[in-house]
């Protein structure tokens, strides 16, 4: 298994934001890092405006696909830097099903590394595109209960829209550091609870310039081997606001279904209702959906979904691409297991042998 070190500092020499580092084996490593343009804002005015603000947004689409390959290559590569009885683990029937519901499905904990691409078109035709990625890591604590610790670094790219005030921008977002516990309940019944404090980190005014503190939830219910309930709640509040930035107060719900499909696949439809308490208790809603598939060979899994406002929100649609490298485990037999035969079997042979 691979060791991470964990490293969110800024190099001069490099310009550059050195994210982490994985360490496969002794003498084998990969340095994630993402670095920003000095020339990130770009004011567009006068004709041909339209064709060079598509151009830049082609150019970040380029780099944002740069991220996930990039991501995608670590986590193919790591099976490979590991150790030769690791890499060649399968997954059973179990493993592939609990990884296919994990991604909407809170009260899974399985020990994880994701890139996320997310990209949100907005009606005054600006863009938001946001590379992040996460590690989850949990522990069993009983034969009931799991405890997890999660991590979230974003980078952002802003492309600027119809206004004249808007330009385009990219850096680093704010960062989110969670933790949790899971419990089984029953064969068919899970539940967890959680709380997650999001960081202002963000440069050039890319996050929400707030310490925000969010209580998490969710309960699941196996109602057959493929078909899944994991309703769950977010309840978000801040605590401290910088640069005179107003509270936030919100509550987000979801309301996924998951139905696992063969070939180890997955579809999930989500209803998702949030509610402002500090914009007059002002609903809004959206549906997603989301296909998923894991490769039973090599613990990586993708998924592709689209999320569509039911309201006048100033959101068009956000697209999101999600690449995932699952920690899987084997479980050995003892070595007197393999070593010898039962008794019986070792009486059989001793009856049959010649005098």
């Amino acid at each position: 298994m691979p060791f991470i070190d964990w490293e969110l500092r800024y190099r001069r020499d490099l310009n550059s934001y050195i994210l982490f580092v994985f360490h496969f084996r002794k003498n084998y490593g990969l340095i994630v890092t993402l670095r920003p343009r000095e020339d990130s804002e770009v004011k567009f005015a006068g004709p041909g405006e339209r064709r060079r603000r598509m151009l830049t947004l082609s150019g970040l689409m380029k780099r944002a696909l740069l991220l996930i390959l990039g991501a995608t290559v670590a986590a193919g590569l790591t099976p490979a830097m590991c150790s030769a009885e690791s890499s060649a683990v399968g997954a059973n029937e179990q493993t592939i099903t609990e990884e296919l519901k994990s991604q909407e499905d809170p009260t899974i904990l399985n020990r994880r590394i994701w890139s996320n691409t997310e990209w949100n078109k907005y009606k005054d035709g600006s863009h938001d595109i946001e590379e992040t990625l996460g590690v989850l890591w949990a522990w069993r604590v009983s034969d009931s209960q799991e405890w997890g610790v999660r991590l979230k670094v974003p980078f952002k790219f802003h492309i600027a829209g119809d206004a004249d005030e808007d330009s385009d921008k990219q850096g680093l977002g704010d960062i989110k550091l969670a933790t949790g516990t899971a419990f089984r309940l029953s064969e068919s019944w899970r539940t967890s609870v959680g709380v997650e404090m999001r960081f202002p980190s963000a440069t050039d005014d890319l996050g929400d310039n707030v310490w925000q503190l969010q209580l998490f939830g969710a309960v699941a219910w196996d109602v057959t081997r493929r078909l899944t309930l994991s309703p769950s709640f977010e309840y978000n509040k801040s605590v401290a606001e910088e640069h005179s930035t107003g509270p936030k107060h919100f509550l987000e719900m979801y309301f996924p279904v998951t139905y696992v499909l063969p070939w180890n696949s997955a579809v999930t439809a989500q209803y998702k209702a949030k509610v402002d308490f500090e914009n007059g208790n002002h609903w809004t809603h959206s549906a997603k959906f989301v296909i998923t598939k894991v490769l039973e060979r090599l613990p990586l899994g993708f998924s592709l979904s689209i999320e569509k406002p039911f309201d006048d929100s100033d959101k068009e649609f956000q697209i999101n691409f999600v690449t995932t490298y699952y920690f899987r485990s084997q479980k050995r037999e003892p070595p007197e297991a393999v070593a010898s035969p039962p008794r019986a079997a070792r009486v059989r042979v001793l009856q049959i042998m010649p005098r």
